[in-house]
């Protein structure tokens, strides 16, 4: 209980208190990140990955204001190749002007030296700016797999609705009975607004045969069908005219052993713009029935 009051109250000790080695960027960040009030920290997990890459990347980060001093260093760090050139040449100026003979071997071989150091640098600078984007792709496809899962695990627990599974049902045996339908659409549209953190562009809800009984918000794609879709049967495409009629006007079969249950592109009807959808099934009985069917 003492450790919770101290977090509700943003009494948390600064990582520079716990280990003094921690450089002070680095302590802004998780600073900020951590800040009681919610507008003193970061808007976005994406400005979070910024500043952390800015920092791997040794640039200035937002969360934390540089004195002078680490300016001047950082500037030297960076032109470090440079200032021993210069340096080698004002020495090489030097001796050429009280040894000419001499004076032309050492500032050769300066210029070797000072050309080998400066490689060396850009190498290792190279060398630097090639871990810091493995890390930031790391660090972004992370980010996108827990939106992938989390968009899964919602539609899932919705699926798995009993008023939802009866509204479906219903809606199979009568595909066109207006009073399921309008009840459909308000089930769906009280879920979809009660799952706004997800950032979603539309919910939707299909029967077995392919028609689109639901749309949240409102669209006028519903009562369409979209049988030919890779979202509704997962056999990894859309399926062509000839592959319909093949059907007749009968509804697409999952394929044999495999259920719909994916995530796939496909051009929107409504918006006009290429669009994922993720899709689950709605199964009529529990995870534990064996004889099942969507």
């Amino acid at each position: 209980s003492e450790l919770r009051d101290r977090v509700l109250r943003g009494d948390l000790p600064r990582p520079r208190s716990i280990d003094p080695r921690v450089p002070r960027p680095l302590e802004a960040i998780c600073l900020k990140a951590m800040s009681l009030e919610t507008a003193d920290r970061y808007e976005t997990a994406m400005a979070l990955a910024q500043d952390v890459e800015r920092f791997l990347a040794d640039d200035p980060v937002s969360a934390y204001r540089e004195p002078a001093r680490d300016l001047f260093v950082r500037w030297m760090r960076r032109h470090r190749a440079s200032m021993f050139a210069a340096m080698f040449f004002v020495a090489a100026t030097v001796l050429l002007s009280l040894l000419t003979a001499v004076g032309l071997g050492v500032a050769a071989r300066n210029e070797s030296l000072a050309r080998d150091e400066a490689e060396q640098a850009q190498e290792k600078a190279e060398s630097q700016r090639r871990r810091n984007l493995a890390l930031s792709a790391i660090f972004l496809s992370e980010a996108i797999a827990n939106e992938i899962d989390l968009r899964w695990r919602i539609l899932e627990a919705e699926a798995m609705s009993p008023q939802l599974k009866e509204l479906v049902a219903k809606l199979n045996e009568s595909p066109h009975d207006p009073d399921a339908r309008r009840r459909l659409q308000a089930w769906l549209d009280g879920r979809a607004i009660g799952h706004r953190e997800i950032n979603w562009k539309s919910w939707l809800v299909n029967t077995l045969d392919g028609i689109q009984q639901a749309r949240s918000p409102v669209g006028d794609t519903i009562g369409k069908n979209f049988r030919r879709r890779d979202y509704f049967h997962g056999r990894g495409r859309d399926l062509s005219d000839e592959e319909l009629e093949e059907f007749g006007e009968k509804s697409v079969p999952l394929l044999e052993g495999r259920s719909v249950h994916m995530s796939a592109v496909f051009f929107s009807d409504n918006t006009q713009t290429a669009m994922v959808a993720f899709s689950v099934p709605i199964w009529n009985g529990p995870p534990e029935e064996t004889m099942r069917q969507t």
